[in-house]
């Protein structure tokens, strides 16, 4: 039996395989196994001492969430940073906000300058604030 199994698996796979055949799967894999595909595997041999210890991530984690930053002078684009967005939501919390009849200002921390505006209006049922710009 041994015998038979190696002389079968010692045999080659012909260049079209029986449909939905072992051969054929395995040509179909072989065939798929690019280059690309290659260079991506071999990246999940790297030795388990060239990754970083839970310690140095929580370090490096640590030190960009210590990291300071300027204060934002404009509100942040819709595709700014995850940083910028939260700075923003941060000077919404802490700093003044000044409202007229029609516009709601946010100033700076000095309370020197406008980081944004918005449109106010009530028609008596609704009041709308319009986005920051």
């Amino acid at each position: 039996m041994n015998a038979e199994v190696d002389s079968a698996l010692d045999t080659a796979i012909p260049g079209l395989p029986t449909a939905n055949s072992v051969n054929e799967r395995l040509k179909t894999m072989d065939d798929a196994y690019t280059a690309t595909r290659a260079a991506l595997l071999d990246n999940l041999d790297a030795a388990v001492t060239t990754r970083a210890t839970p310690a140095q991530v929580r370090t490096q984690v640590d030190a960009a969430l210590d990291a300071t930053s300027a204060e934002l002078s404009a509100v942040p684009a819709a595709t700014s940073s995850i940083r910028d967005r939260i700075a923003y939501m941060f000077a919404w919390r802490r700093n003044k906000k000044t409202q007229t009849a029609s516009t709601m200002k946010l100033r700076n921390d000095a309370d020197s300058a406008d980081i944004a505006a918005s449109t106010v209006s009530d028609d008596g049922t609704t009041l709308t604030i319009g986005e920051d710009a």
